[in-house]
């Protein structure tokens, strides 16, 4: 719908983005892409905390929620999980659950499991 309206939006999972700005170490240039998913008007984030990351990636994540929660006023950012606060790190769960922030949770099925795959 973002797309539809012409909206600035980034949509990836989580386990994609990180192995996106790993590829980019690879060829010596990771600021772009970071710096591009810290200030795009709308970032959506599948996933959260369900890949297996290096203290690395944890640090990139971090960098990421930070960087949008303090530009939380222009900056909107949709993350999915199936996690609680107590399965995320300390730094992510807080920035996820200050006032600036809101939780919706949806008590529904994986829709994986409703397409029977």
């Amino acid at each position: 719908e973002l797309v539809r309206l012409g909206r600035p939006v980034i949509y990836r999972e989580e386990s994609r983005m990180v192995a996106e700005i790993q590829g980019q170490i690879r060829n010596g240039d990771t600021e772009a892409l970071v710096e591009e998913l810290e200030v795009v008007p709308w970032l959506i984030i599948d996933d959260l905390g369900t890949s297996a990351m290096g203290d690395w990636g944890k640090a990139m994540l971090d960098r990421l929620v930070n960087a949008r929660w303090e530009g939380s006023d222009y900056l909107r950012t949709l993350w999915t999980t199936n996690l609680t606060s107590e399965g995320l790190p300390v730094r992510i769960a807080s920035r996820l659950s200050d006032r600036r922030a809101a939780a919706l949770i949806i008590k529904a099925p994986d829709y994986r499991e409703t397409r029977g795959g």
